[in-house]
């Protein structure tokens, strides 16, 4: 069936048939059997027609436009069929590349295929489709939020949170991302309400303390100044607008106290961070350029102690990994093999043969390995071969007899002597 489509279609094109008609085309090539599939209840023959179409559609070298209208047909029959959403998926990638001017509408029908994938499916498969859902939604959402849609971008991740917790996929990304835009939301309403009434100081000034918090971008603030702006808050941003080096000792006091006590209070949980840094990068400079201890400079250690001690507990730094520590064991009560087992592994010698001693002579592969260091054997490992004696007090590797002196110390009666664990092999 698929050669005879194939060679239909070569037919077409030489013709000339093809190319001038494309719903033509596609009624010449599929149009009974597709009249059959939209006649049965069932999905599953949409499915498999879908694919059937998908593998057509890509044959089609020659004719872009019947090539486009078949992998439209492979979304409207696999879309909504139960295992033809990775075929509809599929035709709406390739129809993305090749309708760019139709971007988001293929978008939209990709994250309708995907949800409906994911509504249907059930069993292994619905963790998997919720993945998939989610990567779909993201994708989608942040096209809009890049077409100025914050807030249908918004509306889209907050559909999403649910599923990204069923899935436990990509959570905290939605989560920044909501975050993130409705910041952007508030500065488009704020943006809109200063284009209609340039003259609304109140919004001005509100605009220009979010690009000073939330987006930690005062250059972007100083676009926004006029002379009807207070001066405090002028001169601030323009200030703070400089790069770091630039900025003078006064200055920096000056910058250091106003992002502290005046825009740490203003600043949300997701911006306190930034505007402690800031605070914390001018106090510091501040410092290094006044170089007097006098009250100032105590004023501005005592803020700048209080700052870190903040950053501390935003961002706390990581702590040791507390190693648990091992409980002794009593190898008493091991059986003969599992006690061998647990004599597998590398073992540290506490003393060592006299330098130049032939006791070193052991090859390696026979089970008992050493590690000489300036020659003393400082370690031994056991690779295998162990063999347990009856009294469970002594042992044997590669014919060679050791002692157990306790769960974490072995002897052997000359060198290297006594040994104590470095790695216990499980």
């Amino acid at each position: 069936m698929h050669r005879n489509i194939i060679l239909s279609l070569v037919a077409l094109c030489v013709t000339g048939t093809a190319l001038a008609d494309p719903k033509g085309d596609y009624e010449v090539l599929f149009g009974e059997e597709a009249k059959k599939v939209l006649a049965s209840k069932s999905t599953a023959d949409d499915a498999a027609f879908a694919k059937k179409l998908l593998d057509a559609a890509k044959a089609i070298t020659d004719a872009p436009k019947t090539q486009v209208f078949i992998y439209e047909k492979v979304v409207e029959f696999g879309g909504n069929a139960a295992g033809g959403g990775p075929h509809a998926l599929k035709a709406i990638d390739i129809l993305i590349k090749a309708q760019p001017d139709q971007k988001a509408k293929w978008q939209e029908a990709k994250l309708n295929v995907a949800e409906k994938q994911f509504q249907t499916s059930r069993g292994l498969t619905r963790r998997e489709a919720a993945k998939a859902y989610v990567d779909v939604l993201i994708e989608t959402a942040q096209a809009k939020a890049a077409a100025g849609k914050a807030k249908e971008a918004v509306a889209l991740y907050h559909k999403g949170v649910p599923v990204a917790t069923y899935a436990q996929h990509k959570l905290s990304d939605i989560q920044d991302q909501i975050r993130y835009l409705l910041f952007a939301v508030q500065v488009e309403a704020e943006q809109k309400k200063l284009a209609a009434n340039p003259g609304d100081l109140p919004t001005r000034e509100k605009l220009i303390l979010l690009y000073v918090t939330e987006v930690d971008s005062p250059p972007k603030a100083a676009k926004l100044l006029t002379k009807s702006v207070g001066d405090k808050l002028r001169l601030c941003v323009v200030a703070a607008s400089k790069d770091l080096s630039d900025v003078s000792e006064m200055d920096c006091l000056t910058l250091g106290d106003w992002y502290y006590q005046s825009i740490l209070p203003k600043a949300s949980a997701a911006a306190t961070a930034k505007v402690l840094l800031r605070a914390r990068n001018y106090y510091d400079r501040y410092l290094r350029l006044h170089q007097r201890s006098d009250i100032i400079s105590v004023k501005v250690k005592m803020q700048l102690a209080k700052i870190n001690a903040a950053i501390e507990k935003i961002t706390p730094a990581a702590k040791p990994k507390v190693v648990p520590v091992e409980e002794p064991l009593d190898y008493n009560k091991l059986e003969p093999a599992k006690l061998a087992k647990f004599l597998e592994g590398t073992w540290k010698c506490t003393q060592g043969p006299p330098r130049g001693s032939n006791f070193w002579g052991f090859e390696r592969g026979k089970g008992v390995h050493y590690r000489r260091v300036k020659g003393k054997v400082k370690e031994t490992y056991f690779s295998g071969a162990v063999s347990v004696m009856k009294d469970k007090k002594h042992f044997k590797c590669c014919t060679r007899e050791f002692s157990i002196v306790d769960s974490n110390r072995i002897r052997r009666h000359g060198p290297p002597g006594d040994m104590v664990r470095v790695k216990r092999k499980e």
